[in-house]
Parts: C-alpha cells; structure tokens; sequence
C-alpha cells in the first residue's frame, strides 16, 4: 500500500509538473518551435515529466491489482498458508520491486529512446504501436481490477454477515472504503484508456469515425489526468490520515536501530535486577 501511494504521488507530482512546464511553453515570448536552440530543454522536461507520469500510474495499477488479489485471496481462504507467506513484510518488497522493475523497463526503453524533432518536438518512430499497447495494457489491468474487486466485495459481505451470526461484528467501514476507492480509480481508469484508444487506427478524413476520435480524444485528454491527480491525493490522504496501521509502518521505515536497542538493554537489565531481587527474599525466607 505504501508503494502504491508513493506512485500515485510521484504520477500527481510528474503531472503538475507537466502543466507548469505547458504554461511556460504557452507564454507569448517563449516558443520552442523556433531555431532556438535554448528552449528545447522544455520539450525535453515535458517528454520525460510524461513518461515519469506513465510510468507511476502503471506501477500503481499493477501494485493495486496485485495487492487486490492478495487481499481476495487471505479473505477467502483465511487458513491457507500461501496466503500468511505473501502477506509477509518480505513477500511484499519482491512483489513490489518486480512491478517497478518491469513498469520502469517498459517506460525507459522507449522514452530514453525519444530525440528532438525540429518542428515536431519529441518523439519516436514506434510512438503509435507504444502509445497502442499502453492502452490495451491499462484495459486489461482495470478489468481485471474490477472483476477481483467485485469477488473481494462478495467476500467480504460473506465476512461480516457471519460476524452477525456470531455477534462478533463491530463498526468497520472497510467495505465502504473500498467500494469507494474502486469506483473512482476505475473511472479514471477507464477513461484514461479510452484516451489511448481513440488514438488507435488510421486518421481518414472522410471517415465519420475518425472525427468522434478525435473529438473524444479532446475531450478525455485532460480529464483523466484530473481525476487520476485527485484520486492518487485522496488515496494517500486516506491512508496516513485515517489508518493507524499504515502510520505505525511508516514510521518504521524512520525509526533508528539504536532506539530499538537501547529499549531491549533495558528491558533486559530490569528483568536481571527482579529475577536477583526475588531470588534474594527466597533466600532470606529459606534461611
């Protein structure tokens, strides 16, 4: 979860850049067009800024995909000992380091890859069939995201009228939680693919299709990059501001060593002095 937050903020953080960087090339006395040679360091800043944006919502989608079926799967089979071992702080870090591993391969040979064009800007002769995948990618993944999350919304209803047959049932709002983060995320999600969508296919002028391509794909440029900012905010808001749990494991990661054991030398020393202190008064009574 921590990593998810953490690329849904580097995507937010990436994507703000990207408008501050829009506004300056917009300004009147600045044209990267030109044959100035001096201004094509915006093009380059507004290439890479998007290919990090890219690459931190895809990570975030396969990390939240990933950590939906864990959670589906501990939920319906709770007993099973693949799940205790993927829930593991361990589990967890190879998990993560692989999706940033082959997100961050995928994004970096092709924007690495990206040269200046006089008149054009930045770009790649493959940037179609790129721009092409990427959308079938990000389909696929909110499919399949919505799929694990209807199972895992089942689940947990099957959970909680359980623990109202038990009366063991206490006030969690885990499940509205949850219907609510997946409900913003998906629609962000799938407009988002749809952007890369309408981008597919030949641009034929006569074609009635191509122009509701493109007048979708003006219309969706801009939105989903909104409510994607606004759901990696939320996201991480919710987490460290309404979940003790993620705080505490936080704070874990900033928490010195030498803390740790110091607190352990004296827990030890005053277990010593009451095991010498009673052993002392046995021996006084015994005597």
């Amino acid at each position: 979860m921590i990593a998810i937050c953490v690329c849904d903020m580097l995507a937010l953080f990436s994507c703000m850049l990207e408008y501050l960087f829009k506004d300056y090339e917009a300004r009147p006395d600045v044209n990267c067009f030109r044959d100035n040679s001096k201004q094509w360091w915006i093009k380059g800043m507004l290439w890479y800024s998007e290919g990090i944006q890219k690459f931190g919502r895809l990570c975030a989608a396969v990390l939240a995909l990933a950590m939906t079926f864990l959670r589906t799967f501990s939920v319906m089979y709770p007993m099973n000992s693949l799940a205790n071992t993927m829930a593991k702080l361990k589990s967890a870090f190879f998990i993560t380091s692989i999706c940033i591993f082959i997100c961050g391969a995928w994004y970096a040979q092709f924007y690495l890859s990206g040269s200046l064009i006089a008149g054009v800007g930045t770009g790649t002769r493959d940037s179609a069939f790129f721009t092409t995948c990427e959308g079938y990618i990000t389909l696929i993944i909110n499919i399949t995201y919505l799929i694990l999350t209807i199972v895992f919304i089942v689940a947990l209803k099957k959970v909680k009228n359980r623990r109202k047959n038990l009366r063991t049932d206490k006030p969690d709002n885990t499940l509205n939680l949850v219907v609510a983060m997946s409900t913003s995320y998906l629609i962000a999600g799938f407009a988002y693919s749809a952007v890369f969508l309408a981008m597919d296919g030949p641009f034929e002028m006569d074609n009635a299709w191509m122009w509701f391509r493109i007048q979708l794909l003006f219309m969706l440029r801009q939105l989903p990059k909104g409510l994607l900012a606004v759901h990696s905010f939320a996201h991480a808001f919710i987490c460290f501001s309404m979940s003790s749990q993620y705080r505490e494991t936080v704070l874990r990661f900033f928490q010195k060593k030498k803390h740790d054991v110091v607190v352990e030398a004296s827990k030890t020393g005053s277990r010593v002095a009451r095991t010498l202190n009673s052993s002392q008064d046995t021996s006084k009574k015994n005597f």
